[in-house]
């Protein structure tokens, strides 16, 4: 709780300062000189406001640095949204054959507690019971790779059951034995699911991505080929997917680059000049093309060749992922073997006035 905004010690302070300053050490007498007061507990007394003030600035400072602090830790919080289409198929019966996922909110604390609500677009009480028996679903929570999400936490929670089958409400932390409990609370109207937990083995983790999956177990015949036998309903089933999110990033984090080599720059930048300049690619005459390394992530890349007269000049920044033109000039090339034929034709009309010129003044024409 922080102090209101109008309030500020400093006038306060200020007070309590000017009354120390002022305090009179020692008591005078009539003749001017100085002497202990015969009262030292007033003078204790009147010390005790001041030293009151002082001490309540102090506390507002110290007050201060704790609301600071937890301001800070206000980032160690992350969150995720994710929203799935409604899809789950209309039954004869009019009611639901399946739950279906609606949205997902997760909150997760790297002080050590998690938060995850499911919402469903249907009751999970108004449900078609020709259709599946039962229903669970299976969450992680990882970290950013360049090619998937790297699991930290694997999880799961019960959903619906009409056989009396209970799945357990648990998660597993990567490298730490034992296991996490959650605590489920199923809203009144049967659309809402809540997860928490709290625990030491979800602190400081580098959570940046998670991935949910809504499953159910329908009945089916032990003839079938991946059947699996139930106790609970002295049945066979299968289990088959209903709704998945598949590696969703919170807010503010985004999957990463993967690095790449210098060859694997070249080749895409050479993929890329194929599929923006085609033919004045692919006639492409005195070619002189490099890449060089920006960052792990990224290379700079350029090419410089002739074709159809003119001469090209293109740069690429190249990542795993996108190819930005940052350079793109073209321009008429010099044609060498034209001038070449051009000058050897000058220098043969020069030739040949040099020899009639000789041969004129040999007989005699001026």
């Amino acid at each position: 709780m922080g102090m209101p905004e109008a309030f500020s010690p400093i006038p306060l302070l200020s007070t309590a300062l000017r009354s120390l300053s002022t305090m009179p050490l020692a008591a005078r007498s009539l003749n001017g000189t100085e002497h202990a007061p015969r009262t030292p507990y007033s003078a204790i007394a009147n010390l005790s406001l001041p030293i009151a003030l002082v001490l309540a600035f102090c506390g507002y400072l110290a007050l201060g640095i704790t609301i600071g602090s937890g301001s800070a830790s206000a980032s160690d919080i992350r969150t995720a949204v994710a929203v799935d289409p409604k899809d789950a198929p209309s039954t004869v019966s009019g009611k639901p054959a399946h739950p279906d996922l609606r949205r997902l909110d997760i909150t997760y604390n790297r002080s050590g507690s998690l938060r995850i609500k499911v919402s469903f677009y249907n009751s999970i009480d108004e449900l078609d019971e020709s259709s599946g028996y039962a229903s669970w679903s299976t969450f992680t929570l990882g970290e950013g790779d360049p090619d998937t999400c790297s699991i930290l936490v694997l999880g799961q929670h019960h959903v619906y059951s009409r056989r009396g089958i209970l799945f357990h409400d648990q998660a597993d932390v990567i490298g730490i034995q034992g296991t996490v409990k959650l605590t489920r609370h199923m809203s009144e109207d049967g659309k809402t699911v809540v997860l928490t937990a709290e625990s030491h083995a979800l602190a400081n983790l580098n959570v940046e991505c998670f991935s949910y999956e809504l499953r159910e177990r329908r009945e089916t015949s032990w003839e079938s080929s991946n059947s699996r036998y139930d106790e609970h309903c002295d049945c066979w089933y299968f289990s088959r997917e209903l709704d998945s999110v598949e590696d969703k990033y919170f807010t503010g984090y985004s999957r990463p680059l993967p690095n790449i080599d210098e060859y694997d720059a070249e080749d895409t930048f050479r993929t890329q000049l194929s599929e923006r300049y085609g033919p004045a690619w692919a006639t492409r005459r005195h070619v002189s093309l490099a890449c060089w390394r920006i960052d792990p992530q990224s290379f700079s890349c350029s090419a410089y060749w002739t074709a159809d007269n003119l001469k090209y000049h293109v740069s690429m920044v190249i990542t795993a992922r996108t190819a930005e033109v940052i350079h793109d000039d073209s321009r008429p090339a010099i044609d060498q073997g034209a001038v070449n034929n051009s000058g050897s034709k000058s220098r043969t009309r020069l030739r040949t006035r040099v020899r009639a010129r000789r041969c004129n003044s040999l007989i005699g024409v001026v």
